[in-house]
């Protein structure tokens, strides 16, 4: 930053009162400086603006060295040439004569940032003494750190250089410097304004230009540029290094001769159509570079000169040799990858998300009668009817996550011809954002194949109709257990060929744990001549567990006599098992449901007596004895009434509560709301019961958090939670509430430092089993255990949760999870 002056009656203005702001890098060397090379190589705008003022101009950095100044100024200094004042202090140039008050007003500027004027002499040609006004500016860097000082100088009269050298003799400088600081600000302030004016924007350009600078290094590119009217080209080190030539002068003739001999013509001819149009070209040619063909491409704009001169042709040159080389390869590749898919028979395409075809096989034009024209055009639908089409999406649909591939069989008609059968393995594409980006379809056509299993299926069937007389399995054994015989049926039911059956012993087609029973069943047949039901299991070819009851009796021949051989008539019980165990299980869940109601009415049939016991009890006292009793005496009677009534009322909303919900009239109605709002309506409404007890409520939160829930199930679960931390804490004790963000959940904490829980409790804390006696609060309080049944129940109804920790004796802490509300978009 540049500050400059406003007050012009003294001789020291604060930094930034009136001046613009001008951003410029920290200069410490002028060899060093990025800024400072980079104007070098752009035409050195600095110093053509510095020459452009009548009057001796410099700017120095923070080792008071001189990085820019004018010719004034060196003719001032009566030296021949900029080397000689650059990169040097004043003291190296001219000795101590009177370096040391320019030192002392340098130091001054950059310890206080603020500008400084002072007079100062100067020997000039016969060593006269010349008298001259200097106005020195501190300049800033990006951080407000000192980074420079641009000074002005001014003429001062003959007359007056006289009398300043008499003053100066007398001592009487300070009076002087004070006269002479008002009219030196004046008439240098318009000067040094338009400076830093036309600075700030020269370096604004500069640090642009650094930028593009470090982005072609980056890229690799070098950087050229040619006048059209003089024909002068000139490279940076990276053209010559791309070129495979030493860095020195260059022409339109040496970049011809390195020009591959077939692509010479073509770039002579578009070189010399590049200044016809001004803007933006791009030419890419072969080079030879040390007997090897390298590929470059040269951009560039032409841009329009502002008089009638011809404008400036600027621009980059990359080696894109390997980006050639890879594309030559990928173009081989994929021709390599079209040959082999065109080969193939199946109907292999591509679609992208929006389901439009992206490529295909030949097999697929041919299949669907199509051109090469319908790529890129053709979408999904319209290879499928409307009623495949919508099976196809839900198909696609089902893809995502581990699943990227399913198949689907489509029916194609082809008009008077019939139907064609198109079996699709159809698999989705996702970017490493997980997005769909594709859809690729491999098909066979199964026409032929659905023909033969059609024909083959009807051969079965009649067969099926013919061989088997029976819907069970009706099978020969021999007294050790080998089948002798099994009927067709077998193959339906169990999908085992008869003769893979026959031959083999039934213990090992029996399920190992039904072994035992088939065993006893043989050496029973064999004693007993009596039939024998047994159900055992069997496994199916699919691995599926099979239930049959088989009927087995011993084998008669024609004369009634027992051949050693049995028959077994078995029959597929699978479903009547399934029902058996599923009324079991009902029957489990009925008395369950059975002993959780006797469990609950037995603690309301107790709960809710005890309260009008002791309501009942004082009320009867004080409508009989009203006078007896003192006024402190009826206080507490009626604060007991109340505590009790209380105790009652809340039972009686959560049996109606948990009543709704069991009988499914309680479906939650979500709403938006802000959760603290709700928390702070609920210790309202707790207090008198925390009161009573001595005990805080801590609700320190300050949240704008909103929930999506039921308010009213929200209500009853904050309710009972801020209740039991009050029933279960000691009397002048802490129960805290805080409100926390768990990922898309709110976080809802209600901590008490009472008796705490043991672990034996915590178990079935949020069930109705073992509640036969709830734990008393610390002043007594009775309580259901119903409250926290609740509390899971609606929090899980409303997508949350709800967990507790606790220690015996140390008190506990119950989470309640809500779901944040997500505004939609």
């Amino acid at each position: 930053m540049i500050p400059g002056s406003e007050n012009k009656n003294e001789n020291k203005v604060e930094s930034g009162q009136s001046m613009n702001n001008i951003e410029t890098p920290v200069v410490s060397d002028v060899r060093d400086v990025p800024a400072f090379s980079a104007i070098q190589s752009s035409d050195s705008n600095i110093q053509n603006l510095l020459e452009s003022f009548p009057v001796p101009v410099f700017i120095k950095d923070i080792d008071l060295k001189f990085i820019y100044c004018n010719s004034r100024f060196i003719k001032l200094l009566r030296l021949a040439s900029h080397s000689d004042v650059i990169g040097k202090t004043l003291t190296e140039i001219t000795g101590t004569e009177f370096s040391e008050q320019h030192c002392k007003a340098d130091r001054e500027v950059l310890d206080t940032g603020l500008v400084v004027s002072y007079e100062s002499g100067f020997f000039q040609e016969s060593n006269k003494l010349h008298i001259s006004g200097i106005t020195k500016t501190p300049l800033h860097d990006d951080k407000g750190l000192p980074a420079g000082i641009l000074g002005v100088v001014s003429d001062v009269s003959h007359i007056n250089a006289l009398r300043v050298q008499k003053d100066l003799i007398s001592g009487q400088f300070n009076q002087i410097y004070d006269e002479r600081i008002t009219s030196l600000e004046k008439k240098n302030q318009q000067l040094l304004d338009q400076l830093i004016a036309t600075l700030r924007d020269q370096i604004d350009a500069v640090r642009v230009e650094t930028r593009y600078e470090i982005a072609l290094g980056a890229l690799k590119a070098g950087v050229w540029d040619w006048n059209p009217g003089t024909n002068k080209l000139n490279w940076n080190e990276k053209c010559f290094e791309i070129a495979g030539l030493e860095p020195g002068d260059i022409s339109l003739k040496q970049l011809y001769s390195i020009i591959h001999p077939s692509d010479r013509e073509r770039v002579k001819i578009m070189w010399s159509r590049i200044t016809t149009n001004y803007g933006w070209f791009d030419l890419e040619f072969r080079i030879l570079v040390n007997d090897n063909t390298r590929w470059v491409r040269k951009s560039g704009y032409y841009l329009k000169s502002e008089d009638e001169e011809p404008g400036s042709v600027s621009g980059v040159v990359v080696d894109i040799t390997e980006a050639k080389e890879f594309q030559e390869k990928l173009l081989e590749s994929r021709s390599l990858f079209q040959t082999v898919v065109d080969d193939q028979t199946e109907l292999i395409c591509r679609f992208n998300a929006e389901k439009i075809l992206t490529f295909c096989n030949k097999a697929f034009l041919k299949f669907f009668n199509l051109t090469d024209n319908a790529i890129g055009i053709s979408d999904l639908k319209s290879f499928f009817d409307p009623r495949d089409y919508i099976r196809l999406r839900r198909a696609l649909k089902s893809l995502g996550g581990d699943k990227t591939v399913t198949g689907f069989n489509q029916k194609y008609s082809t008009g008077d011809k019939g139907f064609l059968r198109v079996q699709w393995t159809l698999r989705a594409f996702f970017d490493k954002d997980s997005q769909l980006s594709g859809y690729q379809f491999v098909g066979r056509d199964i026409t032929e194949i659905e023909l033969h299993r059609d024909a083959l299926r009807r051969s079965e069937e009649m067969f099926r109709l013919i061989a088997e007389n029976s819907n069970d399995i009706i099978s020969i054994h021999s007294l050790n257990g080998i089948v002798e015989y099994v009927s067709p049926s077998v193959l339906g039911i169990l999908g085992y060929k008869p003769e893979n059956i026959t031959g083999s012993d039934v213990d090992n087609l029996v399920y190992f744990e039904d072994r035992l029973v088939m065993r006893q069943i043989g050496r029973q047949l064999t004693r007993y001549s009596k039939p024998a039901l047994v159900s055992f299991r069997i496994e199916d070819t699919k691995g599926n567990l099979i239930w049959f009851e088989s009927m087995i009796q011993p084998q008669y021949d024609s004369k009634g006599e027992a051949t050693g051989k049995v028959i077994a008539v078995t029959r597929n019980i699978h479903k009547r098992k399934l029902v058996e165990e599923q009324q079991k299980r009902v029957e489990t869940e009925l008395k369950e449901a059975n002993l959780t109601k006797d469990k609950f009415f037995s603690i309301i049939a107790h709960d809710l007596r005890s309260p009008f016991t002791s309501i009942l009890g004082f009320s009867r006292l004080l409508n009989d004895e009203y006078d007896d009793f003192s006024d402190q005496e009826r206080k507490l009677m009626v604060q007991q009434i109340l505590t009790s009534t209380e105790s009652t009322y809340q039972l009686l909303d959560n049996l109606l509560a948990w009543g709704k919900s069991q009988m499914g009239n309680s479906s939650p109605n979500p709403e938006d709301f802000y959760i603290e709002a709700l928390i702070r309506e609920t210790i309202i409404q707790a207090n008198a019961q925390a009161l009573s007890k001595q005990i805080e409520l801590s609700f320190p939160a300050d949240s704008s958090t909103v929930v999506f829930a039921d308010i009213n199930m929200c209500r009853v679960v904050l309710r009972n939670l801020i209740s039991n931390a009050i029933k279960y804490s000691y009397a002048g004790s802490l129960v805290e509430i805080f409100i926390g963000i768990n990922g898309v959940f709110a976080e809802i904490m209600v901590r008490d430092h009472g008796v705490g829980i043991g672990n034996d409790i915590l178990k079935t804390i949020f069930s109705l089993s073992n509640k036969g006696s709830s734990t008393k609060g610390t002043a007594n309080e009775r309580g259901t255990g119903l409250g926290l049944v609740l509390v899971k129940e609606f929090a899980e109804r409303n997508g949350g949760s709800v967990s507790v920790e606790s220690k015996a004796g140390e008190g506990s802490s119950f989470k309640f999870l809500l779901p944040l509300f997500v505004p939609e978009s």
